[in-house]
């Protein structure tokens, strides 16, 4: 056993590394770290249960971003003060993700054919 900064004493299997990676902490530590690393960049007032659990992300509110250099996909909420850099590999490769519609996406694979076939 052993004890962890916040005085519980955990079996050190169940030990994980902080974001220093330098201090090994207990799960329930763990978490509370990852929380508030992800309000910290995500903003907002995100709580624990929806981190760790399956969150649904309502496209009204948010802008969605893809990163040209790593493919890395993920949303910010539209007021969120945004660098450009992607969370994934801190590159300066973050555009803007537009979703098309399935009809837009079958009329240019319609355009394309036809366009195939009268190169022929």
């Amino acid at each position: 056993m052993v004890k962890c900064k916040c005085g519980n004493l955990v079996d050190i299997k169940e030990m994980k590394y902080g974001l220093n990676g330098k201090e090994l902490i207990c799960n329930q530590c763990h978490q509370v770290q990852q929380a508030n690393f992800k309000r910290k960049i995500f903003g907002g007032n995100i709580g624990i249960n929806k981190i760790v659990g399956n969150k649904k992300l309502g496209s009204g509110d948010r802008m969605l971003y893809y990163c040209d250099h790593c493919g890395f996909k993920f949303s910010r909420k539209k007021d969120f003060l945004f660098n450009g850099r992607c969370p994934n590999c801190s590159k300066f490769a973050v555009k803007e993700r537009k979703i098309e519609l399935a009809q837009s996406l079958i009329d240019d694979v319609d355009k394309w054919e036809e366009t195939k076939i009268l190169r022929r």
